[in-house]
């Protein structure tokens, strides 16, 4: 889904990055297993979780220009909810 997103809205100046809880390797482990092409943050520290209060993992924030988060999805949620949520903030 990450990779799928990263690769729509690049030339939109829209950045879809996903981030980590987990070590470096295992992260790298699972990208590679399934074959994602997808780049990805790190946040073994927990700083980024801790700063948006992310205490519930899957969590997902679409963060608008201003660096203000627009919308939360407080569980896993599809592709195609995200690229709604994404359109809908650029308008």
């Amino acid at each position: 889904m990450f990779a799928n997103l990263q690769k729509e809205f690049s030339a939109e100046n829209v950045a879809v990055i996903p981030v980590a809880v987990d070590e470096s390797a295992k992260v790298g482990k699972f990208l590679k297993q399934r074959k994602l092409e997808v780049w990805s943050l790190v946040d073994r520290s927990h700083n980024v979780a801790i700063s948006y209060g992310a205490s519930v993992i899957p969590k997902t924030y679409l963060i608008d220009r201003d660096g203000k988060v627009a919308k939360v999805f407080t569980s896993k949620c599809s592709e195609e909810e995200l690229r709604n949520a994404i359109h809908a903030l650029q308008q």
